[in-house]
Formats: C-alpha cells, structure tokens, sequence
C-alpha cells in the first residue's frame, strides 16, 4: 500500500504542476541559484519560456552590464538547486531581456501603435511588469492619467526586482553604437513614479540596472529517494518517515533520480564482505547532509549534518590499525553520477589481486573507465598500495570542494591516476604520505589531471614528489593558479613536484624552491603563502586558510580562476583572485576619513564642492548618501558628485541667505567597499564647514547737523 501511495504521489505532483503552467502568464518559483555566497529565487514564466534570476545588477554602463551576463554562463559561477520535483531543460544561455527593435516615438500610450512608451507587452520586460505581475503605467490606453492602481505595486513572487530603470539586451537599430532599449519599474512613490511602465531607448553609457533571464522548459522531476543509516517506517525510500538504507536507496534508483541522504555513519554492508560498496548509478545524484527533516535540497546544512560514508565494518579502526576487515573500496564510481555532501572514510584497499586495476587500488573511491562528478566531499584516513584516497583508471572524473587528508598508500596517497584527466577546482591535498612516490597525487601513463586553485600542503613521499609524483609515459599535468608548499620528500627529490621524464606545466601558481625541475613555467612565485592550520573556515570541507601578506593574495589570474573559493566566497574578493583553493576575503569596513572644503571660506558662491575621502576605495556613490548641516541659509542642497576609488568631490547648491553650511555622511548611506563591506563610523558629521554670506551689510557714518 505505502509502495503504491509513493507512486500515486509522484503522479499527483506531475498533475499539479501542468495544472499550474497551464495558466496564462503563471509566475512558478522553481528553487534557487547560488551566486557568491547568497541564493537567489529562479522564477519561471510559462507563458514566455523563461526563467527569471530575482537578482538586481546594480546600476553600469550597457557594455558591462552585458558582459556579466555572459560571465553567469561560465562553469560554477551559479550553482542550481531545484526544488523537488522539478526538472529543467535548459534551451539558451543568460542573457538581459530582449526588446522588439524599431522607430522610437516618444508619448505613445495605447501600447499597440509603436515600439515605445507606456502599456507595451511584446517586450520580456513589458510581458513581466504588465501581464504577469499585473502592473499599471501611470497612463491609461487613451492617454489619460493617472490611472486607479498604477505604479509597480506588484512584485508576485520577486523579491529584488527593484524601483529601477533596467537595461534590455537589444541596441537601438538605428543608432546601435550608443543606443539600446530600456524598460522603467517605478512604485508610485518615486519622485519619477510617472516614468513607470515606459519601455524606451536610452544611451549605453548611461548607468542603468540589470535583470536576467534564460529561455528553458520545465516539467516534474524523478523521484527523491530517502535513505537513513537505519531503514524506518517501510523503508520504501517514499519520504524521510519511510526513509530506507543507502544500499536499497541505490540498488533502486534510476536515470534521473535523487537520493538524500540523512546526518550519520553509513556502511557498505553490515556482514563481513570486504568486497561490498556503495556503486554509484548512472544519472543518479547522491546527496548528504540532511537533518532528515528537509523539503527541498537547498535546505541542508553540510557543516552541521556530517554524513560519513565509512569501511570500517567493525568500528574499531585506531588510524591504519585494526582495519583488515574493512572493505576494499569504500565508493566505486559510475559514469554520470554525482557523489556531493560526503566524509569518505577508512577504506583499505591493502589486497593483491588479479589483473588491473584490483582491490589494492581505491581506499576511498575506485574509479574504473567511470567519469562521476564529485563535489563537497572529504577523503580521509584511507589506505590502498595505490590510490588511498581516490583511483582513477581511464576516467575523467570531475572535483570541485573537495578535500583529501590523512590517506596514505604506497603511490600516490591523496589520489592516483592511471591514463586518466580528472579536472579538480578549489581541491585542498593536506597531510597525505606516500611511502614510495606522490604524497598528494601520483599521475602514471598518460595522465593529464587539470588542476585549478588548488592547495598541497603538509603531504610526504618517502622517496619522491612530496606534492605530486609525475612518472614517464608523458603524465602532462596541467596546474594554474596552484599552491605547492611545505610538501616533503628527501632533499633533492621533488619535495613539491617530480617528474620523472615527464612534463608537467605550471602557471600562475605558488611552488616552493621556484618552477620544479622538468616542468614548463609561467609566473612563477617563490615567495612564502604564509599558510594558516587546516581547520573549518565556512564551507562545507576543511581548508588552508591565507593568512594576511601571502603571496598568494591577488596573484592569481582571473582568466583561469574559479569563480568560488573552496567554501563559496566569490572571487576575486581583491585586485585579483588568490593563489589556491582559499580566496583571502576582507572584512575591514570602509570609513569616511575626512570631509574638507575646495572652495575659500567664507563665500558668496551659489554653488561650492567638498573633497570626500574614503579609507579605501569604495562603489555605489550617490547624492542620497550625503546630507547637509545647514544654519541660516535655505534652499541649499547637493546637486551632484564626481570621482572614483577613494576620493569623490561632492557639489552642494548653497542657496540663498547668510549662514553655514556643512556636508555629512548619513546612517542611511549604502555605500560599501570593493569586497561589499558597508560604510561604518556612521553618520559621520566631523567635516568642515562653508560659511555663507550673500548680503554684504554696509554701514553709513550718521551726520548730525
């Protein structure tokens, strides 16, 4: 009966959602995107075929604006968490909304006869503020205004689509090199508010917003299935009351399925065969980190629901010893998988088998001709003669956030690859020992692993490549952006990389003792990182934290970076992205340092400036962040700004009368620095101050007769 309510449900929840896409202009929340390090609703409108990022850009030239919105495309800059039961079939890239081109005619009001002005739809923009969030312009049809209940009143489910004028990513036909379409959403209390609904042209250097959006289809999903180290309720994997164990959970699934799986310790069997695993399937998504409360994935919490895939069948490992019972490998790989949210632990691969690749390689994860994608996730404590952490036969599995300590094997004890190209981002190598080569990594036969910000730090080999082992047969490991330092081997043998009649090539990139022999190098620093203890610093993996004055502090360089850093923070948080897999964030609020005057004093002038400086430089300058303190004069009032970094000159119209004048920065301010931090010391009100005299007084000697 539970069996049949499971499939009954995935049937309903299909129906439900034609139901409501079905509806003309419907507005469906379908989960979110990660951008940095905050998440951001992804809306779809059915009736266009698109879906929305509810995040505002702040305002830039039309240039810029545009080339982030390409950069969104870019690998891991947004990372998608759909809600259950939803699936997307993307069909276009991110983009600004489109805008049908043609003549511009100003105070066009009925919406049909021309491509500008009020209550236009066939724009997306249009489509949105009139159609499907029901908004009004502040002109009716025929031209009258205002018109009951106008203004950008309704958000529907946006919550940072703001009273801005945004941008379009059609130009101007007529006048494409400094022209595109634009689209106004005022609310009813903006001093512009009549603006409001107009869809017009405006000039690319002008400062103006941005919306995205992405053409895509979506429909139900596969079904969630939920595992507990214990199977409760039937242990059907239905919901988290009728969760089953993670073997049921994957011997069941299928193409296209999820699997969370709830906080615990979860074993491969619980008999004695140091032959069983946990295979991963196909299009099969793994997920940990659960409470096992959960409705939706972007609800678990990784640092707090540690979820530990383990070998240690009898529970009784101290270290290396008490582990002949434990199974081979602890993970085995598929194709298509992905394995995200996960401690892998306690794997031993010790055995000699037949044939090759056997159960002496992959302690923690054995990957054979399979490519999975793997993601959050921590190898520690494993051991294999090759390959303690991970091995990787003929695959090209794909790492990002990942970490590997404490796993030791006699090649290659973090990871081995045997002709294989795994491409590994923001990855940390901590305290691996090899008692032969590779302490971090071994790379054998045609192996050709990319490695992006990465760290190997604190790693051994007994003999050579404390960092990485490169053996003959043309291993051409491909490392930017990459930390080596503080690895070991004996004195002469590659303690950060050896190559042994191979070719590795080194960019941009932190190597203790400068570019290792036989590599090609680029931008080489050999200048101490000045590394902190690996430890918890946010994020969902342990990680090697920069301490202030690395040398690997925006050094790196943006064209090969990865967006992130190991734990989410956006990069670059400087000048430029850092070195490795921790990106240096600074936490230092901005202040106002001074405020003075460039004008003499006292003045008649009808218009002075004021020099701003900031402690650092600064964004997101505008009128409304200052105020005036002012005695005796009326009307004054700031009338505008200029400058850049740190540095603004503020204009201030001094109005009329006698009197002082004084420019402040107020609480209200939203001005931050480069990395976001708001502007602290506020309201900062120490600055200098303009005397005003506009009537000049003269006094006449009395004559008395």
């Amino acid at each position: 009966m539970k069996k049949n309510l499971f499939i009954f449900s995935a049937i309903f929840l299909f129906f439900w959602f034609s139901v409501v896409c079905s509806t003309n202009a419907a507005l469906i929340t379908i989960g979110t995107a990660t951008y940095g390090i905050q998440d951001y609703n992804l809306i779809y409108e059915d009736d266009q075929g698109l879906i929305w990022l509810d995040y505002t850009k702040g305002r830039d030239i039309w240039s810029n604006q545009v080339n982030w919105a390409i950069g969104l495309n870019s690998p891991g800059v947004l990372e998608y968490h759909l809600n259950p039961g939803i699936s997307v079939s993307w069909e276009g890239d991110w983009r600004l909304p489109t805008t049908v081109d043609g003549p511009y005619t100003y105070d066009s009001y009925d919406g049909t006869t021309t491509l500008s002005g009020w209550n236009i739809t066939t724009s997306e923009m249009g489509h949105l503020y009139y159609e499907s969030l029901g908004n009004k312009a502040y002109y009716a049809t025929d031209g009258s205004y205002p018109q009951p209940g106008w203004g950008f009143n309704n958000n529907g489910p946006f919550v940072n689509v703001l009273g801005e004028r945004y941008y379009s990513g059609t130009e101007y036909a007529l006048a494409p090199t400094n022209s595109t379409w634009c689209f106004v959403f005022y609310d009813s209390l903006d001093h512009n508010a009549h603006y409001t609904g107009l869809q017009s042209v405006g000039g690319k250097d002008n400062y103006y917003s941005t919306l995205v959006v992405r053409p895509g289809v979506v429909s139900a999903a596969p079904a969630v299935r939920y595992a507990k180290p214990a199977a409760s309720g039937t242990g059907n994997c239905s919901s988290w009351a009728e969760a089953c164990t993670l073997q049921t959970a994957l011997t069941t699934a299928v193409n296209g399925d999820e699997i969370w799986a709830a906080a615990g310790t979860y074993k491969p069997t619980t008999g004695a065969d140091r032959a069983a695993t946990f295979q991963l399937k196909n299009g099969v998504a793994l997920y940990g980190g659960f409470a096992g409360t959960e409705t939706a994935r972007i609800q678990r919490n990784l640092a707090v629901n540690a979820t530990i895939l383990s070998g240690d069948l009898s529970g009784d490992d101290v270290g290396f010893t008490n582990n002949s019972e434990n199974v081979y490998h602890v993970v085995t790989g598929a194709t298509g998988a992905t394995l995200d949210g996960f401690s892998i632990t306690a794997g031993n691969a010790n055995d000699v088998g037949s044939g090759w690749p056997d159960t002496s390689c992959g302690g923690g994860m054995f990957s054979n001709s399979s490519s999975p994608t793997l993601t959050n996730l921590t190898f520690s404590g494993n051991f294999a003669t090759y390959g303690g952490g991970m091995f990787n036969n003929s695959s090209s599995p794909a790492l990002a956030n990942v970490t590997f300590s404490g796993n030791s094997a006699t090649y290659g004890a973090g990871m081995f690859n045997d002709s294989s190209s795994p491409a590994l981002a923001n990855v940390t190598f901590s305290g691996n020992s090899a008692t032969s080569y590779g302490g971090g990594m071994g790379n054998w036969n045609i192996s050709s692993p990319t490695l992006t910000n990465v760290t190997f730090s604190g790693n051994s080999a007994t003999y050579y490549g404390g960092g990485m082992f490169n053996n003959s047969g043309s291993p051409s490991p491909q490392i930017r952006n990459t930390i080596f330092w503080d690895n070991t081997a004996p004195s002469g043998e590659g303690a950060q990389i050896f190559n042994n009649g191979s070719t590795s090539s080194v960019s941009d990139s932190v190597v203790q003792g400068g570019c290792p022999a036989g590599s090609t190098c680029t931008n080489i620093i050999a200048t101490n990182p000045l590394l902190g203890t690996i430890g918890d610093y946010g994020g969902s993996t342990q990680t090697i934290p920069l301490l202030a004055g690395s040398s690997a502090i925006d050094t790196g360089n943006d064209a090969t970076c990865a967006a992130t850093d190991q734990r989410g923070i956006s990069r670059p948080q400087g000048a430029h992205c850092d070195i490795g897999a921790y990106e240096y964030a600074d936490t230092t609020a901005p202040i106002v340092t001074s405020i003075i005057r460039l004008n003499p004093s006292p003045t008649n002038l009808a218009s002075v400036d004021f020099t701003v400086t900031f402690s650092e430089a600064v964004s997101g300058v505008d009128t409304s962040d200052f105020a005036l303190t002012a005695s005796g004069v009326s009307g004054a009032a700031v009338s505008g700004f200029s400058g850049a970094g740190s540095v603004y000159t503020v204009s201030v119209n001094t109005g009329t009368g006698n009197g002082t004048i004084r420019l402040d920065v107020p609480a209200s301010a939203t001005i931050t620095d480069l990395a976001g931090n708001p502007l602290a010391g506020l309201p900062y009100t120490g600055g200098e101050t303009y005397t005003v005299e506009k009537i000049t007084w003269i006094y006449l000697p009395l004559i008395m007769r």
